[in-house]
C-alpha cells in the first residue's frame, strides 16, 4: 500500500519510487478519507500532483470523510500562506469536477475564496466558464 505520508512530506525522488511499484494502492485512503493526491495538493508539492496526475488509474474526484476533493485541498488553508497553492495540474486533468460540493455544500471556488486565494477562484471559474463555451 502507498505510504500515506509520502507525498505529504517527501521528495519527489520517493514518490517517484512508490509509483513505480506494481503492488501501489494510489487510491488508498487514510481513517479520514484522503489520498495521497489530497495530501500532495495539501502540502504544496506540485512534482508529487504531477506525477500522480500522470497515472490513469489515479481518482481525481474522490472524496473524503468530509466530502471534500484534491481541487478543494488544492488551496491551503490561510494558516499556511507559504505553500504554494496547486491549481493548474488538477484543472488540466480530463475529468475534473470543479462542481462538487463538499458536505457543506462549498464547491473549489469558494474554498480558494475563504482560504484568500483569489486567483485560484478566478483561474477555477474561468476554467468552468471555458467548459460551458465549449
Amino acid at each position: 500500500m502507498f505510504s500515506l505520508f509520502s507525498c505529504e512530506n517527501s521528495c519527489e525522488d520517493v514518490v517517484k519510487l512508490l509509483l513505480s511499484r506494481e503492488d501501489i494502492e494510489v487510491n488508498a485512503k487514510d481513517n479520514d478519507g484522503k489520498t495521497e493526491l489530497k495530501f500532495a495538493c495539501d502540502n504544496g508539492r506540485e512534482g508529487a500532483v504531477e506525477l500522480l496526475l500522470a497515472r490513469e488509474d489515479v481518482e481525481v474526484n474522490a472524496k473524503d470523510t468530509f466530502g471534500t476533493t484534491a481541487l478543494m485541498w488544492a488551496s491551503p488553508p490561510a494558516r499556511f500562506a507559504n505553500r504554494e497553492p496547486i491549481s493548474s495540474p488538477l484543472l488540466d486533468w480530463k475529468d475534473i469536477d470543479v462542481d462538487a460540493k463538499d458536505n457543506d455544500g462549498n464547491t473549489a471556488p469558494t474554498h480558494a475564496v475563504s482560504r484568500h486565494h483569489d486567483g485560484i477562484a478566478k483561474q477555477i471559474r474561468q476554467f468552468m466558464d471555458e467548459q460551458k463555451v465549449v
